[in-house]
């Protein structure tokens, strides 16, 4: 049987992404079968079922005879075969697929991919007929709903489990897996650094903190986001403060000779109020149109947190510029 692999093995992106997500599952069930229990019931909320787990079998890549499906997650009563696509599902691939159920109690066929759209209407009223001749029910599911699920099971203490969601949270935002990320805000905690954020108009965080490849950056002190804008650059650099110079080790594009006069005295702020050595090891959140705000939380933000405009603050449309985003956010509350 194919395991599943901590560390992937696969060629195909594909089987990369499924393999990264089975591991996901593999180190929830492991950490608490409860919690993996309410995992997976959320992620299939629309589903009557409650799914007794308590010994799943996880495996990648295993043929059907008719079929190959990306990932199986089995038990006696229960199989759960999942087919990964970055496009369009293809009807006949899938019917392959209800081959793999044989007796099992509860059959589910899911449909992972980064939207819910990426099957046809017609082929997916077609699915499900076919499915229910043999009792199984067919999931559309997304990324964002395993990251959201995986979230809502687990408590706020549980620090180490949810540093493995933020990181599958990351590798799926860098894969372009999260659509929602042109709609989410990065909002970064500069309580000591405020006035140098908001001069600079940059946020920084030690290199091996990895934030999705969201769209927009919020500058957070005093339960209030003060400015939001457009991130223009992430840079992971290291900088010679006597010469001046940026070494630029990771970008998301090129650095500006501005973008680099703003790291600089970033640095030097930091070294002259002795917040710590900012000059190595971090990576640095431009963006060129930070806009000044009042968006109060009701909650306090430590480090990070993000926020979704459209889900979060019921804005359909978003303003083309960020001092229009800004004066739209102006006055608001996010809980």
């Amino acid at each position: 049987m194919s395991r599943v692999h901590y560390f992937q093995r696969y060629s195909q992106r594909e089987n990369v992404i499924t393999n990264n997500t089975l591991l996901l599952f593999l180190r929830l069930c492991e950490y608490n079968r409860f919690k993996f229990e309410k995992f997976i019931e959320t992620l299939f909320a629309d589903q009557a079922a409650e799914l007794p787990i308590w010994g799943m079998d996880f495996s990648q890549q295993l043929g059907t005879g008719a079929s190959v499906p990306d990932g199986y997650l089995a038990q006696d009563s229960i199989k759960i075969v999942i087919e990964t696509k970055l496009g369009q599902f293809g009807l006949a691939q899938l019917e392959n697929h209800l081959q793999a159920f044989r007796e099992e109690q509860y059959k589910f066929l899911v449909l992972l991919g980064p939207t819910c759209d990426a099957i046809a209407a017609p082929e997916h009223a077609a699915l499900r007929k076919e499915a229910k001749s043999r009792a199984v029910e067919v999931v559309v599911a997304t990324f964002e709903q395993i990251v959201r699920s995986a979230n809502d099971c687990l408590s706020p203490w549980e620090e180490e489990m949810r540093a493995l969601v933020e990181d599958y949270e990351s590798y799926c935002s860098g894969e372009n897996l999260l659509p929602r990320d042109k709609f989410t805000v990065l909002v970064g905690s500069c309580t000591h650094s405020l006035a140098e954020n908001l001069e600079f108009k940059l946020y920084y965080a030690p290199s091996a903190t990895i934030f999705r490849k969201t769209r927009y950056l919020g500058i957070y002190a005093a339960w209030t986001i003060q400015a939001i804008g457009v991130i223009t650059n992430q840079v992971a650099c290291d900088v010679d403060l006597d010469a001046g110079v940026v070494q630029v080790l990771k970008a998301r594009g090129e650095l500006s000779e501005d973008g680099k006069n703003r790291i600089v005295n970033a640095c030097r702020k930091a070294r002259e109020r002795q917040w710590g050595d900012i000059a190595s090891g971090h990576t640095f959140y431009l963006s060129d149109d930070l806009a000044n705000t009042h968006l109060q939380t009701k909650s306090v933000i430590r480090t990070f947190q993000y926020f979704d405009l459209e889900r979060d603050l019921h804005i359909d449309m978003i303003p083309a510029t960020s001092a229009e985003l800004a004066e739209l956010l102006r006055g608001r509350t996010w809980s």
